[in-house]
């Protein structure tokens, strides 16, 4: 979980206090209903999406190189933890149109 929290200060991204406060939460929790893998995976999870890279984020090329290192490391570098897809491709030709290049 730290190197989650030392990940995303990296990155740019300072985890609140009310995240971190949430994680030592469900952490208690742990035993109680569910696996210490379970509740894991849930924190990971719910981290990715409270602190995913959005549209108009600043990323530095140090930045832009980790996350495709990390991307391409995945077990499924698609999609994220709910199944949404992580990359598109895009042919010359879609991009010819985005460009108003064709119609």
């Amino acid at each position: 979980i730290f190197h989650i929290l030392i990940k995303f200060k990296i990155m740019g991204k300072n985890p609140s206090m009310q995240i971190i406060n949430e994680i030592i939460s469900d952490i208690t929790e742990i035993g109680k209903d569910k696996s210490f893998s379970e509740k894991l995976e849930e924190i990971i999870n719910y981290l990715a999406c409270h602190k995913s890279i959005r549209g108009g984020d600043d990323l530095s090329l140090k930045n832009v190189r980790s996350l495709i290192i990390d991307l391409a490391n995945c077990k499924d570098s698609f999609h994220c933890a709910h199944g949404r897809p992580t990359l598109k491709f895009i042919s010359f030709k879609e991009l010819d149109k985005l460009f108003k290049r064709i119609v």
